[in-house]
């Protein structure tokens, strides 16, 4: 932020990532933005991908554990579809991470079929996969689009209290936390693209 007094949050919703066009324009609003002030991007999961994965931890909780799995690889096609469509640079890299979030989720659903039981907590992990996936393709569009971008994940470093489903967060300890996250980048010209429901 050594250049700027102000920082502008541009939070994008469902819609806004929803396919590749939607998140190639939602990356050149924000890059543009940068040239004024600082910008940290919070993205939304693409449209109907957190029904999909609702849906795919409600199977796997009833024990239809392969109606789980092909809601995730939908979720999984979907996402490469629009990696591809961007044509960004090290594609790979990204195919890489999005390839292992949803391996992630897999797992749980794997964990819920076997269980039979879907707690608030694991709902909430597997339902965090979208917008995660989602600042993956915001972060590679930016770059792309020439900014310095970095996708960050709001759970690596924002306190909430333990209301699974509706957690709260822990205001004076997030405040802290998410300056000492977000600061560093800003002050190098870097674009925080971060999770946000």
């Amino acid at each position: 932020m050594s250049e700027f007094n102000r920082v502008e949050v541009h939070k994008f919703g469902g819609t806004s990532v929803g396919d590749a066009d939607r998140v190639a324009a939602v990356a050149r609003i924000a890059r543009d933005a940068s040239a004024r002030s600082g910008v940290v991007v919070v993205a939304s999961a693409m449209a109907g991908v957190t029904d999909q994965l609702i849906a795919a931890g409600t199977a796997a909780a009833r024990g239809a554990r392969e109606e789980g799995t092909r809601l995730l690889d939908a979720v999984l096609a979907r996402h490469l579809d629009v990696l591809d469509r961007l044509d960004v640079g090290d594609a790979s890299a990204v195919e890489a991470e999005i390839r292992r979030i949803v391996e992630e989720i897999l797992d749980l659903i794997r964990a819920v079929a076997h269980l039979r039981e879907l707690t608030p907590r694991t709902r909430d992990d597997i339902i965090a996969a979208g917008e995660k996936l989602s600042v993956r393709l915001v972060t590679a569009a930016l770059k792309s689009a020439g900014a310095e971008a970095e996708a960050i994940d709001a759970d690596t470093f924002l306190e909430t209290d333990d209301r699974f489903g509706e957690a709260n967060a822990l205001m004076g300890i997030s405040d802290r936390t998410i300056a000492a996250r977000l600061r560093p980048l800003l002050e190098r010209g870097v674009i925080p693209v971060i999770t946000g429901f």
